[in-house]
């Protein structure tokens, strides 16, 4: 399955978790939670949303009883693999949409492994 059209809110928290969720058999939900969380962060560090909003991020999907981390997600080359392939899925973008600014939908599309 190729995807053909990028810009979709509706994927915040699919982009990484794919390739961790099944092989740490977490519940879908649980890996979009921190697929979710760990986009917010990304969303702090591009300055799309500030410290205090992506706590705020946190403290919902939290607030949810979703999981915000699972030590999985310290496997770098795994989730490094699973960027390279989310990417050529999404026809050579990553398309990552993340809060810009909270409330709303931006796209990031550039990631190094570091």
């Amino acid at each position: 399955l190729w995807e053909t059209h990028q810009c979709r809110p509706h994927a915040y928290g699919h982009t990484w978790c794919p390739g961790y969720e099944l092989p740490a058999g977490m519940l879908h939900g649980q890996a979009v939670g921190t697929d979710m969380g760990f986009g917010a962060y990304l969303s702090f560090v591009e300055g799309w949303v500030s410290e205090e909003e992506m706590h705020r991020v946190l403290k919902n999907i939290s607030d949810c009883e979703l999981s915000l981390y699972h030590p999985i997600m310290d496997d770098d080359e795994m989730v490094w693999k699973t960027h390279l392939g989310i990417v050529e899925k999404r026809g050579g973008n990553l398309c990552a949409p993340i809060p810009k600014p909270l409330g709303f939908s931006g796209y990031l599309n550039d990631m190094t492994k570091d």
